[in-house]
């Protein structure tokens, strides 16, 4: 981008955002169940995680992006769930009402308590 190349402010501004895009692109996919659109995501994190130091998520990240990229071809029965949302905990059938199963798991313990 032109903009990028004439300000140091506008780049780190431009950088801001795409990383709020890539967030945004996966709480999407993670409310909607879209399972595709969930490893997009987390491909596109796996930068993040390097550039800022966090060397063991980017490590487990590429190896799980990797296991699940092989999903169809390993566990065939299991990417069809998943291709179908069920990667995702719902409470309700709303459309935007997945959430992750840690997240699900924590907020029953935190309810109990």
């Amino acid at each position: 981008m032109n903009l990028a190349k004439q300000s140091r402010t506008a780049k780190l501004w431009l950088q801001y955002l795409q990383h709020v895009t890539v967030l945004k692109q996966f709480l999407r996919a993670e409310r909607t169940a879209n399972w595709q659109l969930h490893l997009a995501s987390i491909r596109r994190m796996v930068h993040s995680f390097a550039a800022t130091g966090h060397n063991n998520d980017a490590k487990c990240t590429r190896l799980y992006t990797e296991m699940m990229t092989d999903l169809p071809d390993t566990h065939s029965d299991t990417y069809q769930e998943f291709e179908a949302g069920n990667h995702v905990a719902r409470r309700s059938d709303k459309f935007w009402a997945g959430i992750s199963p840690d997240l699900a798991i924590e907020q029953g313990m935190m309810r109990s308590f």
